[in-house]
């Protein structure tokens, strides 16, 4: 954590999780852990958390993949496959309607215009 503390302290506009199992976080991997963005979250941090590719668990998981990193607290999920990316954007529809990706959506729009990039 002291390498994140120094990070934020810096003022990175974004973190990148790891899929790596700490004690403190139970059985659950970092990426998925509400835990562990809870605790990026209290360090001061308001940027954009994503996960490392959850491409690594395989087609099978994508979807879980993308439930599981949301509901924990990253912003992104990361993806190399296209079509995973594909299916896991259509599984996630029903919660953005409700707005439940809605705070997620805020801060990735804003990395982007801190960057000079569209919304789109």
């Amino acid at each position: 954590m002291a390498g994140f503390r120094l990070a934020i302290r810096a003022g990175v506009p974004c973190v990148m999780t790891s899929h790596a199992i700490y004690d403190r976080f139970g059985r659950r991997r970092a990426s998925f852990s509400r835990r562990a963005y809870r605790l990026l979250r209290r360090t001061g941090f308001d940027g954009v958390a994503m996960t490392d590719s959850v491409s690594v668990f395989g087609s099978r998981f994508a979807v879980v993949s993308a439930r599981l990193a949301i509901l924990g607290g990253a912003d992104l999920v990361v993806y190399t496959n296209g079509r995973d990316a594909g299916r896991a954007i259509a599984a996630l529809v029903p919660l953005a309607r409700r707005g439940g990706l809605d705070e997620h959506v805020e801060r990735v729009l804003r990395l982007r215009r801190s960057l000079g990039l569209p919304a789109q």
